[in-house]
């Protein structure tokens, strides 16, 4: 199993920043892996909220359903992954001293001969968290 956190702090209210995470739409905007994000089922900012992804892992593309399973409004997001390899990612959201500290926490297995790759998944991933925090700094900068 592969895992990663990150924690960041952000100038931006609290509510502003967990609307904008909790919609998975924007994923693309700043998760690298991220090519694209789109809403399948839309049951409001909620729990059973789907999404197709395509992810991009070492050159290739891979498909997977992102699935909303906690939603705690203003606080704490999370959703199950499922495809080449399944996992989950919960964000929470909590004011600072400068505006709101996000933390970002995923974990994810390899599914089938692809459970090869998990080492190589685990270098890759400590790349997209420090690519996720340099891109959240800059979303909520302005």
């Amino acid at each position: 199993m592969a895992e990663f956190a990150v924690s960041i702090d952000v100038e931006a209210p609290p509510e502003e920043v967990f609307c904008y995470l909790a919609d998975l739409e924007h994923l693309p905007e700043w998760d690298s892996s991220v090519r694209t994000a789109s809403l399948v089922s839309d049951t409001g900012p909620a729990v059973g909220r789907r999404y197709d992804i395509t992810i991009g892992f070492y050159g290739r593309e891979l498909d997977a359903e992102y699935c909303i399973t906690r939603y705690e409004r203003a606080e704490v997001v999370e959703w199950s992954i499922r495809g080449r390899a399944d996992g989950i990612t919960q964000i929470s959201v909590q004011p600072s001293a400068t505006g709101t500290r996000i933390d970002y926490r995923t974990a994810l297995k390899m599914r089938g001969l692809a459970r090869l790759l998990d080492k190589g998944l685990n270098a890759a991933l400590e790349g997209i968290g420090q690519n996720i925090s340099t891109a959240l700094a800059e979303t909520f900068r302005s």
